[in-house]
């Protein structure tokens, strides 16, 4: 194959066909924010915060692992079945985001690209009576 056979045959290669590895800012933070922060902050219930690159990097295997087991995120209901306000699951796409994240060394990715954090309004009192 001549010099301008094989250009036109690497240029017709569509750029999507390469995969890229998952980053934080533009990947994985809309996940986290959307399916885990919620539980994941300070002051709510679950045991670590899930808010910057810095943590989410710092417990990204363990993350995969608790989502590979179906420990996490902690929602019983099927949602092939119904929906629910407030549900909260992992589309296997989403947990496939999130393992190729990890085994792509955690790539943090532009600032530019996060959603930005979430709001959680403080709930200062709770009255059960």
């Amino acid at each position: 194959m001549n010099r301008l056979g094989l250009l036109i045959l690497i240029t017709a290669i569509p750029f999507d066909f390469v995969a890229q590895t998952p980053t934080f800012h533009e990947d994985v933070a809309p996940i986290i924010f959307g399916q885990c922060s919620s539980c994941h902050h300070e002051g709510a219930l679950a045991p670590m915060n899930l808010i910057t690159y810095n943590e989410v990097a710092m417990y990204g295997s363990y993350i995969v692992e608790v989502i590979q087991s179906g420990d996490m995120p902690p929602w019983i209901p099927d949602h092939n079945y119904t929906h629910f306000r407030g549900e909260r699951f992992l589309t296997e796409s989403e947990k496939q985001v999130l393992v190729d994240w990890v085994d792509g060394g955690k790539l943090e990715g532009d600032l530019a690209s996060n959603p930005g954090v979430p709001y959680f309004p403080a709930c200062n009192s709770l009255n059960f009576r």
